[in-house]
């Protein structure tokens, strides 16, 4: 499950560092204008909001993902979470094998040069003339 975690924590974070750089982007457009008008602090004022509501759903999609606060969840929720846990497992999988897959063929490849180079030097030592001691 450990795996799953930093997935999870990957994406989160991801997320949080887009909303971070839009939030920054906003406010230096603001500072380089030095007169925002009501409008744009308006604008400003909604968007923080719902950058915050936003980061409260997806702190309780995290939660739920990483199985905690599942108490309060209803039966659809809880299918809801394990469809999505089923996925992200699916998906893991996927590319575990995709991973697994390239490096058997890293490995054929270095055993076909291994045993081209094991015939190089098998060839050699039969060409050498055998002096008993």
């Amino acid at each position: 499950m450990g795996l799953f975690v930093a997935f999870v924590k990957f994406g989160f974070d991801v997320i949080m560092h887009d909303m971070i750089e839009c939030y920054r982007k906003c406010t230096k457009d603001v500072h380089a204008n030095k007169t925002p008008d009501v409008q744009d602090i308006q604008h400003l004022k909604l968007e923080t909001t719902c950058l915050a509501k936003k980061i409260e759903l997806l702190e309780v999609d995290k939660c739920k993902l990483l199985g905690e606060g599942l108490g309060s969840c209803t039966l659809e929720e809880l299918q809801q979470v394990e469809q999505h846990l089923e996925k992200s497992v699916c998906t893991i999988r996927d590319r575990k094998m995709q991973v697994y897959n390239e490096k058997i063929e890293q490995l054929k490849e270095k055993e076909k040069i291994l045993a081209t180079d094991n015939d190089i030097l098998y060839a050699k030592v039969n060409l050498l003339p055998f002096y008993p001691d």
